[in-house]
């Protein structure tokens, strides 16, 4: 996700978040100061790889403390103000965590269901540059830790492990300090 974020259109989200959420930011945040900062940051991060150096010009500068928050707020704006105000009626759930997101679908009663999940997948992807991979409906999903499934309408939890997962971790019966593990 962070390197599919175009710097413009990251710093124009947290422009309209200024000017159109002033009641929920504090009266004394120095948004002119954040914004300027937030640029110089964004546009100017240089990287080491091996014993060279780059500048990197495109997403979020990786390897900042902002990265995370940035990437998160700044779709957010175009969550809260495009995608789900004009889908609210099809999504019984909707959470993203970074760049997990999980949904639950109801199906449109109009006849147009397909053609609604198809705008719907539209939308989310025409912010910037970031494009979203997104799963066919189905009623199980791996999220996260997690995979979930609708069974006689309620949702079943089972813990998810990786393919991948190393299982890289300290176990509890080592000779290392509480604090390790």
């Amino acid at each position: 996700m962070y390197t599919n974020i175009d710097t413009d259109t990251a710093l124009e989200a947290f422009t309209f978040l200024f000017e159109h959420y002033q009641e929920e930011i504090p009266s004394d945040f120095p948004k002119t100061f954040f914004l300027k900062v937030l640029e110089i940051i964004m546009k100017n991060n240089l990287f080491q790889f091996d014993d060279t150096y780059w500048l990197q010009l495109h997403g979020t500068a990786m390897g900042t403390p902002a990265a995370c928050l940035y990437a998160t707020i700044a779709y957010g704006v175009h969550e809260r103000n495009k995608l789900l105000p004009s889908y609210k009626a099809f999504l019984k759930l909707y959470m993203r965590f970074i760049d997990d997101v999980i949904g639950i679908w109801i199906p449109s009663e109009d006849g147009h269901d397909t053609l609604h999940w198809s705008n719907f997948k539209d939308a989310m992807n025409e912010w910037g540059k970031l494009k979203w991979i997104i799963s066919d409906r189905k009623t199980s999903a791996d999220f996260l830790d997690l995979t979930l499934t609708i069974e006689n309408g309620e949702i079943v939890t089972r813990t998810f492990q990786k393919s991948m997962n190393l299982y890289l971790y300290i176990p509890p019966i080592s000779a290392h300090p509480t604090s390790c593990f």
